[in-house]
């Protein structure tokens, strides 16, 4: 069984505003842009928010190939942290559109794990396929390459994209064995 086991560190001490401008990167290809200016989150919040989707991140990695670090940072951004109207109503997590007689919408889920299931068909498609060539741990290749595949189009995404996956450092998340 898979489980949680990473250096995820957080200070849990004060809340933080999330703004890639004031986050510590000297290393970070990415420039720093003023736009990501997320509102207050706990720490502690954010914390039990990405435990909680983990497991799904996991199922889907193994599904389709995504990065765990790249789903929890999308799930992140889409939900709020869990706190938006479509992830607490609709149990969207992952900001999946739905359009219908020429009217865009979020798509409506049974459960969280639908949400992610549909998410992994969606990326199993033929259009995602050059992401298959991505080395996983190619964080910056993988978001690069899901927006050439025509995942979201504003460049502010995948700057927002870093910004998370810094912030909480995700990239050191990797599941591991319980023995």
């Amino acid at each position: 069984m898979k489980t949680w086991l990473t250096t995820f560190a957080l200070c849990t001490a004060v809340p933080l505003v999330l703004d890639s401008a004031t986050l510590p990167c000297p290393s970070n290809p990415i420039p720093p842009t003023p736009e990501p200016n997320f509102e207050v989150i706990e720490p502690a919040h954010a914390r039990a928010y990405v435990e909680r989707i983990y497991p799904l991140a996991v199922q889907l990695e193994e599904q389709c190939g995504m990065p765990i670090p790249v789903s929890l940072g999308i799930a992140c951004l889409e939900s709020g942290y869990g706190r938006s109207h479509y992830a607490q109503k609709r149990n969207n997590h992952l900001g999946i559109r739905s359009y219908q007689g020429g009217q865009a919408g979020y798509r409506h889920f049974s459960s969280v794990e639908a949400c992610f299931d549909y998410f992994g068909q969606l990326l199993s498609k033929e259009r995602y396929a050059p992401l298959q060539a991505i080395e996983a741990n190619d964080l910056a290749a993988y978001l690069a390459g899901l927006q050439a595949c025509g995942f979201n189009h504003r460049d502010s995404y995948t700057q927002k994209m870093h910004t998370i996956i810094r912030f909480l450092n995700l990239e050191q998340v990797v599941p591991q064995e319980v023995a």
